[in-house]
């Protein structure tokens, strides 16, 4: 597959300048106690006060690292290429996010991390986010090294009062960016809650990094506190050709290159405090990836709906179960009017092993078959449609040319079940309550 991005089926919503204000608005950019800086690589000058475009800095960290950059304050990067590795330690709040963003209805900003750059960290990230109350929007990000990641939130638990772990870094939304190239993933968090994953694009990663990365990460999911609904949202994501080409150290095999992964919110890798909150997956096409589509492992409490996943599997070298959607080891995860179509017999459609009390409902799925044989109270409803062609425009892992869009003949149409989610799908609508979705990311 081509380096090169093209959307032919899909135009990134990118704000207009009147919309951008309403949203900023929204979330307190514009709140009297904040101030908005502006950056830019092309006519910018770190002596410069930032505060208009007509005095832009010329880094990012020139003012992410300034002892005056405050709670709520907003970063609007102009367009341009910036050669850093961008820190964001500044934590907004609820009513007022701390914000880095494109400036609105202009080119999207390239951001090229490395290794050998002086804001470079242990977790080598193009864009680190390290504080809470977070808000990243509208990049190009690449990291040059053989291990790194494009977009990367991180922060240890801490122990609260009562001893119990909580997150450091909560409230994280990632949204409209590019993340592509990176030697290990293309947008990760660690350790946190509260994380939204929405609008992105995610290709070309995990071909360098030992310690096997996928396209899109939730490792370790933090409890910040145990309030009912959603925590976490992936939704709207387009996430393909992110291959694991470095084994293990010391083997042979390698292990992921998922296109979406929740990862050991069980912390059986670590500390062993067993994540609670419900994480929804909803909307995202995932296509030509080297191992799964969509990988919930040692995780529970998750809902997979209205994906679409094509063509994954792609790897030689992935070792463990894999298939389009995969639960392994988890529970209480609910697989629900997804579209499946492996490479054929030989790649399974979806897998649940070693799980408990997970559900498979009103999916379509062709290709390989279904291996559903977890031995606790798993339940298969009996509104998949197993062997069915879901009749895309145009599937192919070759993006140039695809359209996952559903042919007016499809057996997905109004197939699915209503869910009452108010999240838009990859096509940015969303389906009126008790209306009956299409199956896949194009609900309607």
């Amino acid at each position: 597959m081509t380096n090169q991005i093209f959307l032919p089926y899909k135009s990134f919503r990118f704000l207009s300048a009147a919309a951008a204000l309403a949203v900023a608005a929204g979330i307190g950019i514009h709140a009297a106690e904040a101030t908005t800086y502006y950056v830019s690589s092309l006519t910018g000058n770190d002596h410069n006060s930032g505060t208009s475009t007509a005095s832009p800095l010329k880094t990012i960290n020139a003012i992410t690292n300034a002892g005056h950059f405050a709670s709520g304050d907003t970063v609007v990067v102009m367009p341009g290429t910036y050669y850093e590795t961008v820190r964001l330690t500044t934590p907004g709040t609820a009513g007022a996010y701390t914000t880095l963003m494109a400036q609105p209805g202009a080119a999207r900003p390239i951001i090229i991390g490395a290794p050998t750059q002086p804001q470079s960290a242990d977790n080598y990230a193009a864009i680190n986010i390290w504080a809470s109350y977070t808000r990243v929007v509208g990049f190009d990000v690449s990291w040059q090294g053989a291990d790194g990641t494009g977009i990367n939130s991180w922060g240890p638990t801490a122990p609260d009062s009562m001893g119990t772990l909580r997150p450091a870094v909560h409230h994280v939304d990632i949204e409209n960016n590019v993340a592509h190239d990176a030697g290990c993933g293309g947008i990760n968090t660690e350790n946190a809650d509260y994380v939204t994953i929405r609008g992105n694009v995610v290709y070309n990663n995990g071909h360098l990094a030992p310690n096997q990365c996928s396209g899109i990460s939730l490792l370790w999911l933090t409890d910040l506190d145990s309030a009912a609904g959603f925590h976490n949202l992936i939704s709207d994501n387009l996430s393909y050709a992110n291959i694991d080409q470095t084994p293990v150290p010391g083997q042979t095999y390698t292990t992921d290159g998922n296109g979406i992964i929740i990862d050991d919110s069980r912390h059986t890798e670590c500390d062993g405090v067993v994540y609670h909150g419900a994480t929804l997956v909803y909307g995202n096409i995932v296509v030509g990836n080297g191992a799964r589509g969509i990988h919930v492992y040692a995780s529970d409490n998750v809902t997979v709906a209205n994906n679409t996943a094509y063509g994954n599997q792609q790897s030689s070298t992935v070792s463990g179960a894999v298939a389009e959607y995969s639960s392994i080891e988890s529970g209480s995860v609910t697989f629900v009017n997804n579209i499946a179509y492996s490479r054929g017999p030989r790649y399974p459609t979806f897998t649940d092993d070693k799980s408990n009390h997970d559900k498979w409902d009103y999916n379509i799925s062709t290709g390989g078959g279904n291996q559903l044989i977890s031995p606790v109270a798993l339940t298969i409803g009996t509104h998949n449609l197993a062997g069915v062609n879901p009749k895309f425009d145009l599937a192919s892992t070759n993006l140039a040319s695809a359209n996952f869009q559903l042919s007016s003949n499809s057996p997905a149409i109004k197939a699915g079940v209503a869910l009452g989610y108010t999240v838009p799908d990859f096509g940015g609508k969303v389906v009126a309550t008790g209306t009956r979705p299409n199956m896949g990311a194009y609900s309607r």
